[in-house]
């Protein structure tokens, strides 16, 4: 590689980090084409977390005509509470990493009719966003098995305006409350092999980008969560 004197070692480090990814993303993007595939399961989950995606799309506080990003839409689940909220004159612009959910996602947007709302297909942690032109973000059971969470985290906070709340649900790979502790040791194997869960804590890679982060509410005995964090309106870059 030819040298370029305005690449910097954390550019360079960002790039190794990548390489060093790729492989598990790639791995994810394929188990989650599979799971596009398999239509019927797929909606079973996603009708056993319908109640905490709802409180997730609660928190982000939408009163209509506001822009929002939803990392990893998947097929398109959480369309319709985001489309209530920003009513018509709002947008939404969904980024999944599989070719399958996005596939599906756009069927479901064209079935009901949402033309303001925009899919595509894309890698969000290499995401090129326009700075501070959404006012909210929202990730659901995504960022705990993207291995380059602190990039999306890091894309997500620069496009947001000052103000912007990111509302995340998302999962543990343990229990941390009562006797389900005891099934932790099946649990971490089962969401790994079956989800892609990644090693790296969610809420701490929040904290890491945003100054202000709060958990609002668990489930499932400490497993599931959803977080909001804050974009103070005096932030600076903290990639």
């Amino acid at each position: 590689m030819d040298y370029d004197p305005s690449r910097t070692a954390s550019d360079e480090a960002k790039e190794k980090t990548r390489e060093q990814n790729t492989p598990l993303a790639e791995r994810g993007q394929r188990l989650y084409d599979r799971w596009a595939e398999n239509q019927l399961l797929y909606d079973l989950i996603a009708r056993a977390s319908a109640s905490p995606r709802k409180q997730a799309c609660d928190q982000l506080d939408l009163s209509g005509g506001e822009r929002v990003l939803e990392i990893g839409c998947g097929p398109g689940v959480n369309f319709e509470m985001l489309a209530e909220g920003i009513s018509s004159n709002g947008a939404v612009v969904g980024i999944d990493y599989s070719t399958r959910m996005v596939q599906r996602a756009i069927a479901r947007r064209r079935e009901h009719g949402w033309e303001n709302i925009e899919v595509v297909r894309g890698d969000a942690s290499r995401a090129s966003f326009e700075p501070e032109t959404f006012d909210a973000a929202l990730a659901s059971l995504v960022l705990s098995v993207i291995p380059a969470a602190r990039e999306v985290i890091q894309a997500v906070h620069d496009a947001l305006s000052p103000g912007g709340r990111f509302v995340v649900f998302d999962a543990r790979a343990r229990y941390r409350e009562g006797s389900m502790r005891l099934l932790n040791p099946l649990r971490t194997r089962f969401v790994r092999r079956t989800f892609n869960h990644q090693e790296h804590g969610v809420v701490d890679e929040l904290r890491a980008v945003f100054e202000r982060v709060a958990v609002v509410e668990t489930f499932r005995a400490g497993s599931e969560y959803v977080a909001v964090a804050v974009k103070q309106p005096d932030s600076a870059d903290n990639s």
